[in-house]
């Protein structure tokens, strides 16, 4: 039986505050294969007030991919995860309510495209990941891409750049918060300037950075997306239904990285770039809010 009485140490799930911790429990149940449980916010100072949304689902993906890495395979806390892709699928309307109540749903979680290094240990995999509510009812699912490297390869990938922090000011102005769907500016990620969209990520911020890193985190690239949508369809409820996303390159504070998105009908695709380079791609089925995306 899984538990939802506390959840997991912090730690398993790269988080500071154990307020934003999701994953309540987690146990193998064959070769590679977990089950967990977790439990949503009702209500939340970031993630959309109706679940499941594109936010959530994918800050919960990212913690049961982190999750089955430590306590699946071992991988010791100092090694340092790069996320090289990430999708994700919507798969029901809004969650009833439940009065003064978290939701509390079931994970499956499954390791394939495992890779492991010459010694053994692990080096790389997909995580395919089911949600649904405890009664069997599908609510969305997804897979993260985990490549994991140790501290001193990580070094000497990052080089100058280990050890960077945001920048402490904002880039210039923010597109309009209703306009992307928020109500805080703090959460709004993209500047309008110059023709392009620029990426930008308050390090204020208490999702994106609940602890800081020394590049900008593929959640905040994933919800950049949305709000480019969400500007370019002039629609701030629209949502990512389905998502695939690939991250070829880390995103760095410095030069600006711009946000694009082209939008035909319900098919969006996004590239944000860093340079003369394409850091990220990605492909989205759009659909209103409170609308899953079809199977």
């Amino acid at each position: 039986m899984l538990s939802f009485d506390r959840t997991v140490p912090r730690r398993l799930v790269h988080r500071r505050s154990t307020s934003e911790v999701l994953p309540t429990d987690f146990v193998r149940w064959g070769e590679h294969e977990y089950i967990a449980a977790l439990q949503w916010p009702r209500r939340h100072g970031y993630f959309e007030p109706e679940l499941p949304g594109s936010a959530l689902v994918t800050e919960t993906v990212r913690q049961l991919t982190i999750l089955a890495c430590h306590e699946g395979f071992g991988v010791p806390l100092e090694h340092r995860f790069l996320m090289t892709g990430l999708g994700f699928a919507l798969l029901r309307t809004p969650l009833a309510a439940r009065a003064g109540s978290a939701a509390e749903l079931h994970a499956t979680v499954r390791a394939t495209r495992l890779v492991r290094t010459p010694g053994g240990a692990f080096r790389s995999a997909r995580f395919e990941i089911s949600i649904s509510e405890p009664t069997g009812g599908a609510v969305a699912a997804g897979h993260g891409d985990a490549l994991v490297v140790g501290p001193a390869a990580y070094a000497r990938l990052r080089g100058e750049r280990a050890g960077t922090t945001p920048p402490l000011r904002r880039r210039g102005p923010l597109v309009p918060a209703a306009a992307v769907g928020r109500r805080l500016e703090q959460d709004v990620l993209l500047v309008d300037g110059d023709g392009a969209l620029t990426l930008d990520v308050d390090r204020r911020h208490p999702v994106f950075y609940d602890h800081l890193l020394d590049h900008v985190p593929g959640a905040a690239l994933i919800e950049a997306c949305r709000q480019a949508a969400r500007l370019e369809a002039a629609d701030p409820r629209l949502e990512l239904g389905r998502f695939e996303g690939e991250f070829d390159r880390i995103v760095e504070y410095d030069p600006p990285a711009t946000v694009h998105a082209t939008i035909r009908r319900e098919q969006a695709a996004f590239e944000i770039r860093q340079g003369r380079r394409v850091a990220m791609r990605a492909e989205a089925t759009l659909v209103s809010a409170g609308v899953p995306a079809s199977r």
